[in-house]
């Protein structure tokens, strides 16, 4: 289980000392998170970029504080970069938009609370406004590619007792251990579907390896020309099916496999596995 920065929570006190007095509060309710079992807690600036209060940052926080077993604790579980990198989040986080609608009425965009939902992460903030001190906060989603809108809910920390609410409760048993199955089909017997297009034959090629894979159950089809796209996964699906692209191809031949994920979380571990092995595949 992780935790990610809800910016939008950003206080923008008056003056230094209740912006010290707010990232005290900020820093204890992530402590409480990691007792209960909480690694990583990303941001997607970086301290110094993270304006408290007139000329005072979250960097300047932690290089004047006296509070130092509460500062050795949270930069040592700071994480950059906020997505990691040719990751089945990342491509989830490319191909969607997060917006939150704010108590009047604007609707802005939620970097933050959308990396929580990708993630299955805790959302921490700022408890300084009331609408920040609650324990789910919805949130929606938006496909960039469809226009799709989902409206979704994240777990949010705001103060030291929320770590034992029944809300980061049921998130911990969300997040426990996923179990992937292997396939049956043998490697030799796993069907490879392409179509007669231009670098079918390196196509084949990469399709035999990934076969391989004990979570792959066959190749279903090629995928459109992706020339632009840097990353090995393209999109995960809940009914197991993984888009690669051969982003060190220049045209960005791909292939649409099926793997042996039932649900989003299993697919996307297997996403995850595959990426671990990219250089085996090239």
């Amino acid at each position: 289980m992780q935790s990610v920065f809800n910016e939008l929570s950003l206080p923008h006190c008056p003056d230094k000392e209740s912006a010290n007095l707010a990232v005290v509060d900020f820093i204890k309710s992530f402590i409480a998170l990691t007792k209960k079992g909480v690694k990583g807690f990303r941001f997607y600036n970086y301290l110094y970029e993270i304006e408290l209060a007139p000329n005072y940052t979250f960097q300047e926080w932690v290089d004047q504080t006296t509070q130092h077993t509460l500062r050795t604790i949270f930069v040592g579980e700071i994480r950059h970069p906020f997505i990691t990198p040719n990751s089945s989040e990342e491509a989830t986080f490319l191909t969607n938009q997060y917006f939150y609608q704010n108590p009047d009425g604007a609707t802005v965009e939620c970097v933050g609370l959308g990396t929580a939902h990708i993630y299955q992460a805790i959302a921490v903030s700022f408890g300084t406004s009331e609408h920040w001190r609650q324990r789910q906060i919805s949130i929606t989603e938006k496909n960039v590619e469809t226009n799709n809108e989902l409206e979704v809910s994240v777990t949010n920390a705001y103060s030291l007792g929320c770590s034992d609410s029944d809300e980061i409760n049921d998130a911990f048993e969300r997040q426990q251990e996923v179990e992937i199955i292997e396939s049956t089909i043998k490697p030799v017997n796993k069907t490879i579907k392409l179509r007669d297009d231009h670098g079918k034959d390196k196509l084949e090629k990469f399709s035999e390896k990934l076969n391989k894979s004990p979570y792959v159950n066959g190749v279903l089809n090629s995928l459109p020309f992706n020339p632009d796209l840097n990353r090995f996964i393209k999109r995960v699906y809940p009914n197991g099916v993984i888009e690669l692209v051969l982003f060190w191809e220049d045209r960005g031949i791909g292939v649409a496999a099926q793997s042996t994920g039932r649900n989003m979380k299993e697919t996307e571990l297997i996403a995850d596995k595959l990426c671990e092995d990219v250089d085996n595949f090239k």
